[in-house]
């Protein structure tokens, strides 16, 4: 069987780990299985898995400087151009936007090293000079800071290897020097990111210590490890701030310790041993934050090629105990590199001597089926909860990100995992992200979720970005016309919400009521962008085509033609949103209109629904009272395919759904209690997503009466403005509604300077809420049941007041009117009015005498 065919029957037996004979399958999932040896045509001493899926990996001459790219996916190789130079011993971190910076190189002679630095666009397939180190750089190693800056310090340069004791900080394409923190250290020294923001040199050396970043640099000592020097040992931060480092030192040990630098005072402590001494290991995170160890020489010497460890060996953060797994095939030494693949294997390739590579499944790959991501967004932020679908959700164990890894010479540079707080809901899992950057780097990270038994999903790539703000979009208003003039004039045909501009109609119609040629469409509304920073948009479109961002027009091809790609580009803000209008017309033929964008860190795509939001559309609600029940109306909404209504006892909620799947726009609301205020409103949907939502409107449902049977109010009048002492006049009145100017209103009484009271009982009609309203010249004041409606005690000219209050039909209330009269004119009305009946005086029916 030939080489590529029993790597064939591996992979479809890990595919299907049942399929195993009981007692090989009773060892796969202890010690999990490595597959055959493939040849390379070159060591990958350089190896980085690339947010595209693909691992890019180099070597050294006489091999040749050209960089190869393996697809796991199809088991594939490629060779690519490289940056022009020799990348051999540079160190290399990814960037947020998933670039790869590569620092240093190999100049004329080992020791010699390149100030160069050099970024690789696994998107483009490009590389790309940058601005030079301060000198050569050979051995040098560097870490991501979480601001997004890249540290990197050490290395030699020159005939006789002078060591480069300053550190760099890469930022945005510059440097910035930490002059006063100038140091020769190890070569390849081993640093992580700490949780107080510096960095934190744990190796080789025995003494540990914090470089500070901040202005010029500092340095400081943390404190001694619990073994001496630990030369190409072994290294990872298995949890944020919590560092396993184990191996190295010549002849090589078996010890390993670990450190907290999230404690005030952290110090290092010794754990479990490891089975076999080793040194020039490899160390790799896997997705449920065990820590796998490969490879390495047991012997004394820099590289002894006599003492290969062929055993893998696990590491249990929960334990701190070491076990023994399967053991590889090939000897993986000095100059080898393992990575983690979406897939959950792990890839282990190179060495000196050694052209080959080999996969592993870990034993979690044979412990059942496996959880399964159906979607997952491609950019999260800064503690921000996002959904996960997964129809193994109720099994959902864990929820974790793995930062890809970027190797060489035993360092992962900024190897991490991130274990994030979930819950669970049918169909998915909602995830949160930590709140900070010293928790979680910006940058491209493997999305895994794991089941109950350990087993983790195929990974999604998932961007990191600080500045991220995930939109709540819909889409934008689409409007079609059956026409395809420059004006778009008159009424629409159609009118709807599209979630995306992604149509190819072939020689099909957009919608009903219009023709397959001959139409126009203008979708508008707002773009929201996630970033800062520029954005391209990009039509593809058959026919006509324009579009404007910000009121800028960034696409004008206004002509008949076939499919046919324009762009436009502008800056943009993170989180803010932009008017957006994109019109197009179709003539004759095919009928193509698409929107894409690109944004840094993010490559051409759909403009998502997320981001859009549709132009504003009237969406109102409106409500009738009636007896027991509201009679609510509302306006049709576009692209609308059901509706739901709403109720509270609040304004502000919380609402409860009446019904929901309407498709009508009314609906009738009984059963409820007469004088009560009700509030509602209505969600217009489109399958599950609510597209709009109305406004709030308020109904009190009233019962009603006859006509009631009184005869009016008892007025006293007073010749005095102070309603005081006998009243020169009382007598029954049908209404209020007065005005006198020169003439008494009663026998007696003066023409100015006079007060009355009018009392008695008012009867509504109808249950809920009444405006009871005065015109006075004068002074007024008004009290029913108890409660002072108006109150205006001052001379003025005619003037209304008003006030309300909630009453029940049928029964009688005590009313009481107050007035007085200075001089001048002499006016007073007073009216009511409900829902249910308009503005009108009192009338007499409804008044009744103490």
């Amino acid at each position: 069987m030939s080489r590529l065919l029993r790597m064939g029957a591996a992979l479809c037996l890990l595919a299907a780990p049942s399929l195993l004979p009981r007692t090989a399958l009773a060892q796969t999932n202890v010690l999990g299985e490595w597959g055959p040896l493939q040849q390379w045509p070159i060591r990958s001493i350089h190896s980085a898995m690339l947010p595209t899926g693909k691992v890019l990996f180099w070597t050294r001459t006489p091999e040749g400087t050209q960089p190869r790219l393996y697809d796991p996916t199809t088991n594939t190789l490629a060779a690519i151009n490289g940056p022009g130079y020799e990348e051999f011993c540079s160190s290399h971190n990814f960037l947020p936007d998933g670039t790869l910076l590569i620092l240093g190189g190999h100049n004329t002679q080992d020791g010699d090293g390149l100030p160069y630095a050099s970024v690789y666009d696994p998107f483009t397939n490009t590389y790309t000079r940058k601005a030079n180190m301060n000198a050569g750089r050979w051995y040098p190693s560097s870490v991501m800071l979480g601001s997004g800056d890249v540290v990197v310090m050490a290395g030699t340069y020159g005939t006789t290897s002078t060591h480069n004791d300053l550190p760099q900080v890469y930022s945005n394409g510059t440097w910035r020097d930490l002059t006063t923190a100038r140091q020769i250290v190890p070569l390849y020294p081993d640093i992580v990111p700490a949780p107080n923001g510096k960095l934190f040199m744990l190796g080789p050396n025995q003494m540990s210590q914090y470089l500070d970043t901040a202005g010029t640099g500092a340095w400081s000592n943390v404190g001694n490890r619990t073994f001496g020097n630990r030369d190409y040992g072994f290294y990872c931060q298995y949890e944020t701030g919590k560092i396993l480092y184990g191996g190295g030192g010549d002849p090589p040990t078996r010890s390993a310790e670990v450190i907290d630098l999230n404690q005030a005072a952290p110090t290092w402590r010794a754990v479990g041993q490891l089975g076999t001494a080793r040194r020039q290991a490899n160390c790799l995170l896997l997705p449920d934050g065990k820590v796998l160890i490969t490879g390495g020489t047991s012997g004394a010497g820099f590289n002894n090629l006599t003492t290969p460890v062929l055993t893998a060996e696990l590491w249990d953060p929960a334990t701190e105990q070491f076990t023994a797994l399967a053991s590889m095939v090939g000897n993986r030494w000095y100059h080898s590199t393992t990575v983690l693949l979406p897939d959950g294997r792990v890839l282990s390739s190179g060495g000196d001597n050694n052209l080959s590579m080999e996969l592993y499944s870990p034993p979690y790959l044979f412990k059942g089926a496996r959880p399964t991501i159906t979607s997952a967004p491609s950019v999260v932020g800064m503690n921000q909860s996002f959904v996960v679908q997964t129809p193994d959700a109720t099994g959902i164990s864990a929820v974790n990100l793995v930062k890809l890894s970027s190797v060489t010479h035993s360092n992962n540079f900024d190897q991490r995992i991130v274990k994030l707080s979930f819950t669970k809901q049918t169909g998915q899992v909602t995830a949160t992200t930590p709140s900070t950057v010293v928790n979680m780097p910006p940058g491209y990270y493997m999305l895994f979720v794991l089941n109950s038994s350990g087993v983790p999903s195929v990974a999604k790539m998932v961007r990191v970005d600080p500045q991220y703000v995930p939109g709540t979009g819909t889409g934008l208003r689409g409007e079609y016309f059956t026409n395809y003039n420059y004006s778009f004039t008159g009424a629409p045909t159609l009118t709807r919400v599209d979630a995306t501009v992604n149509f190819d109609w072939g020689v099909g119609a957009p919608g009903t009521g219009l023709g397959i040629n001959g139409f126009s469409t203008r979708w508008s509304g707002q773009v929201q962008a996630p970033v800062s920073g520029s954005y391209t948009f990009t039509t593809n479109s058959d026919d006509g085509i324009r579009l404007w961002v910000n009121g800028q027009q960034l696409i004008n091809n206004w002509t008949d033609h076939g499919p046919t790609l324009n762009s436009g580009t502008l800056t943009l803000t993170a989180g803010q949103r932009y008017d957006i209008k994109l019109e197009y017309y179709e003539n004759g033929g095919g009928a193509i209109a698409q929107l894409f964008w690109s944004y840094p860190g993010q490559a051409q795509q759909i403009v998502p629904a997320s981001a859009l939001y549709p132009a504003a559309v009237a969406f109102t609600l409106s409500g009738t009272a009636g007896n027991q029940q509201a009679s609510l109306s509302w306006t049709p909404y576009p692209g609308a395919a059901s509706y739901t209504l709403q109720r509270a006892t609040a304004a502000a909620g919380p609402f409860t759904t009446v019904v929901s799947g309407l498709t009508a726009t009314s609906a009738t609301d009984t059963g409820r209690t007469n004088g009560t205020t009700y509030y509602y409103r209505v969600q217009a949907l489109s399958g599950t997503t609510v597209l709009a939502t109305t406004n709030v409107a308020s109904v009190t449902p009233s019962g009603s009466v006859g006509p009631g049977t009184g005869t009016g109010l008892t007025a006293q009048y007073f010749n005095n403005l102070t309603l005081t002492g006998t009243p020169i006049v009382t007598r029954v009145e049908p209404g209020i509604d007065f005005s006198w100017v020169t003439t008494a209103l009663a026998p007696g009484v003066n023409v100015d300077g006079f007060s009355t009271r009018w009392s008695g009982f008012v009867q509504p009609r109808y249950s809920g809420v009444y405006t009871f309203t005065t015109t006075s010249d004068d002074g007024v004041r008004l009290w029913v049941n108890g409660q002072q409606l108006v109150n205006n005690w001052t001379d003025h000219g005619p003037t209304e007041n008003a006030g309300t209050i909630t009453l029940v039909a049928g029964q009688k209330y005590a009313v009481t009117v107050e007035y007085y009269d200075s001089s001048g004119g002499a006016t007073l009305k007073l009216e009511w009015e409900h829902a249910l009946q308009p503005r009108q005086i009192i009338p007499k029916e409804q008044l009744y005498i103490n």
